[in-house]
């Protein structure tokens, strides 16, 4: 299965604190980040309701991710080769703004 780089997982596992495996509780990453696969990634980026939405979309040697509020306000849209990549860059860039929150600080 394809993750996102170990650069982006660093970055978002010290941003996150995110786990994506049962195996990894109670380890701490020190070494190396956790992989982030696609799938994970995507559960753990804001419901989708009426006002916001992530759209991931793929050009021709791409992939773009977005987060909408209110179906106009961007709030956020990254570009990046891989859709692993581009929805870990997409959640960094939303703990940035403060709309993603680090677990066990909520």
């Amino acid at each position: 299965m394809n993750v996102a780089s170990p650069e982006l997982s660093e970055d978002l596992y010290a941003l996150s604190n995110w786990c994506p495996s049962e195996r990894c509780n109670g380890i701490h990453y020190a070494t190396s980040p956790p992989p982030y696969y696609l799938g994970y990634l995507l559960r753990k980026l804001p419901s989708l309701n009426a006002t916001g939405y992530v759209q991931l979309t793929k050009t021709r040697d791409a992939y773009h991710a977005l987060y909408t509020i209110n179906g106009k306000d961007r709030i956020s849209e990254v570009l990046e080769v891989t859709p692993e990549d581009a929805v870990a860059k997409l959640a960094i860039e939303l703990f940035k703004q403060g709309i993603l929150t680090r677990d066990g600080d909520e």
